[in-house]
């Protein structure tokens, strides 16, 4: 059984502000406004976020992967996309509608090797940021645009890299897209597992990855037995410590206790999804 007291702990002592907040909603219904106040934190005046709120960046200026984390938080809270946001993800979007997977950063910070920048259009990133915006009732021109470059790709492709399936997953559920959520299923194996290519001998995505939440399209690929396959380890997941773990490279000790707090959270969250959260 999860043991709530020791991945609280886990949290609390590794734990950045912003999944403090997320943690203390979760468990005992903290005000939506105080986890939405952490997000805006790392807001920057160009209407973006620094790239700071995702562990594996450490720089201060805005970067795309950060406006995902930003939106997928304020998705658990039910906030809106703020349109400062959206308004930055237009002005780095390319002629096609996609945009970067990476910038440059401006103040040099370290952040981990594979975060390198690239002006192309990413279907990756597009389409997670274009799903997540979507998850928060977006609407107008950079969400059409991204959602139409996504869907382009997405039909071009021979073939998907594994996060790229998982955005493009999300995006088509997000856009009503059953029957093609249908059409990428046929390319998953039963299980959802998803090795990642250039990773870690361990590094995959799984099922709760490529369709965390009930009663999505994206779910009914897999069956029900499966589904409960996954959540029975994602639960046994839970280290001595409290805490969750990940397996992708850890490449500064600071970084790694600060996604293992993350992920202890998005844990919780999952298994409270799907009611296997015991009382805490």
């Amino acid at each position: 059984m999860t043991d709530v007291a020791a991945a609280r702990r886990f949290v609390q002592l590794h734990g950045r502000l912003l999944d403090r907040r997320r943690l203390a909603h979760l468990l005992e219904g903290a005000p939506a406004a105080a986890v939405a106040a952490a997000v805006a934190a790392y807001a920057n005046p160009d209407g973006g976020y620094a790239g700071l709120v995702e562990p594996d960046v450490r720089t201060l200026s805005s970067q795309p992967i950060a406006v995902l984390t930003a939106f997928d938080v304020l998705g658990e809270v039910g906030a809106p996309a703020p349109v400062e946001a959206l308004a930055w993800l237009a002005a780095v979007s390319d002629d096609d509608g996609g945009i970067p997977f990476h910038l440059p950063a401006a103040d040099g910070a370290p952040q981990a090797p594979w975060m390198r920048p690239d002006p192309a259009s990413s279907l990756h990133m597009t389409a997670a940021v274009a799903a997540a915006a979507l998850r928060l009732g977006a609407t107008g021109a950079w969400v059409e645009a991204a959602s139409a470059y996504c869907r382009r790709a997405i039909d071009a492709a021979d073939r998907l890299s594994a996060h790229e399936t998982m955005y493009a997953l999300h995006l088509l559920d997000a856009v009503g897209d059953a029957p093609g959520v249908q059409a990428l299923g046929r390319r998953l194996p039963r299980d959802g597992r998803l090795a990642v290519e250039g990773g870690t001998e361990d590094e995959a995505l799984q099922l709760l990855d490529l369709a965390p939440r009930p009663g999505t399209a994206a779910r009914r690929l897999f069956d029900p037995e499966v589904v409960d396959e996954e959540l029975d380890r994602l639960a046994a997941g839970q280290r001595r410590d409290g805490g969750w773990d990940f397996t992708w490279r850890a490449w500064a000790p600071a970084v790694a206790f600060e996604w293992r707090a993350r992920l202890t959270v998005d844990a919780l969250a999952a298994l409270a999804r799907h009611g296997r959260l015991p009382a805490a």
